[in-house]
């Protein structure tokens, strides 16, 4: 007997495709090489070693040599475990009251492998600093990509969000200044909290592991980067919009998560909590 014709359609992706994945991956590495590539040497540099792309720029560059803890790790008469209570900024600004402790910890963390950076000569000194930050920019970008696949099941739609993301120009200040690792860190922190938040389900309090991930992930954001704050902000009001049952905005979706997002709210707390306590403002 003749078989019927399949009328039904393909099945959702369970899981997102790894190559699609890695791709984003290696575009957000080219883009971070795209300096090395086409940077022209700088011909006052003593060693002639370091292109465009290749020394500490901007923020970056006063953060490493002009703050005290940063710059004593790299001469060894500071430790990394420093860097935990020193402001954002050193001495460098005395007025200013940022404190964003997990950036400044891989900054230092970059320092110790460093040893004393030079801006008028400073061979290799910076590649532990660009190497971190890079770091952290495919992190961010895995992180989005799977973000995005887990709003849309889609691996196309993933790897064009995750794409942008990792190769748009804008985020060049953010990828290229090494100062930017705080913006980076808090977007991956962001995309993984979030990311847990929506595997926790309709009702996060009922899974204790994915809720307490995604509440420590939202602390880790805002000790990277004040913006974080706002997180629990926007999974609340991106859920109002989302909900899968009936679609379009039903606020009453969000509101059963509301208990979830007062617990995320008390992280965020904590977090502006200590930093009041360690440099005296917010």
């Amino acid at each position: 007997d003749a078989q019927p014709a399949a009328t039904a359609t393909a099945p959702e992706a369970a899981a997102p495709n790894a190559g699609f994945m890695i791709g984003a991956i290696a575009l957000a590495i080219l883009f971070y090489l795209t300096p090395y590539l086409f940077g022209s040497v700088d011909s006052e540099i003593p060693s002639g070693s370091s292109t465009t792309g290749a020394k500490l720029v901007g923020d970056g560059a006063t953060l490493v040599v002009g703050h005290e803890t940063l710059a004593g790790i790299q001469r060894g008469t500071s430790t990394i475990s420093e860097t935990l209570t020193a402001p954002w900024w050193g001495q460098h600004h005395p007025e200013s009251t940022l404190w964003r402790p997990v950036p400044l910890f891989v900054l230092g963390m970059a320092s110790s492998m460093s040893g004393p950076y030079n801006p008028a000569d400073p061979k290799d000194a910076a590649f532990p600093f660009h190497l971190l930050t890079l770091a952290a920019h495919v992190l961010a970008t895995m992180l989005l990509f799977l973000l995005a696949f887990e709003f849309t099941k889609s691996d196309k739609v993933a790897l064009i969000t995750a794409a942008l993301f990792a190769t748009l120009p804008v985020h060049g200040a953010a990828i290229f200044d090494v100062a930017g690792i705080s913006e980076l860190l808090a977007a991956a922190f962001g995309f993984g909290a979030w990311l847990m938040w929506l595997k926790a389900g309709d009702n996060p309090l009922a899974n204790v592991p994915m809720l307490l991930g995604s509440m420590v992930l939202v602390a880790l954001a805002g000790l990277s980067n004040e913006t974080a704050y706002m997180l629990p902000v926007l999974f609340f009001l991106v859920d109002a919009g989302r909900n899968p049952e009936r679609g379009g905005i039903h606020l009453g979706y969000a509101m059963k998560k509301l208990p979830a997002v007062g617990a995320l709210l008390v992280m965020v707390a904590v977090v502006i909590t200590l930093r009041i306590s360690v440099d005296g403002g917010l």
